[in-house]
């Protein structure tokens, strides 16, 4: 399965997930159950489902790499919106970028140092690196 693919199943998934995550912090809120004080609850719940989605990757078998779609897919978002870049360009920039990487890490690698530094880093790096040849 192709990582464009891949991640446009994992990104859909993480929306619904996201969505549902919402959806219940809303509902609790309004039962009076908790407080919310952000104007972001999606941002909130994206935090839960990554903080969810890197502990079960801890405990299961399965192995890290197979979250790299969907690290992949987070930097894009940021690397497209931090650098106003089309998605389409930022996606070959951070393509490009972890290709490189491939030729002197494996993959299990790659995925470990994506998950301890911030889409953000990684997407400054992808871009000045990949676009401006620094």
């Amino acid at each position: 399965m192709s990582f464009v693919m891949c991640s446009k199943r994992y990104l859909a998934l993480e929306e619904k997930i996201i969505k549902k995550l919402s959806e219940t912090l809303i509902s609790l809120e309004e039962k009076g159950e908790i407080v919310i004080t952000s104007t972001n609850v999606d941002g909130i719940s994206s935090a839960i489902f990554e903080s969810v989605l890197e502990e079960y990757l801890k405990e299961t078998e399965e192995p890290i790499e197979m979250s790299i779609p969907y690290l992949l897919e987070k930097i894009v978002v940021e690397l497209s919106q931090r650098f106003d870049v089309e998605v389409g360009r930022a996606s070959e920039i951070v393509n490009t970028y972890y290709n490189e990487w491939l030729k002197y890490k494996s993959v299990q690698e790659i995925a470990d140092a994506y998950w301890h530094e911030t889409p953000q880093e990684i997407a400054r790096r992808a871009y000045y690196h990949i676009e401006l040849k620094t």
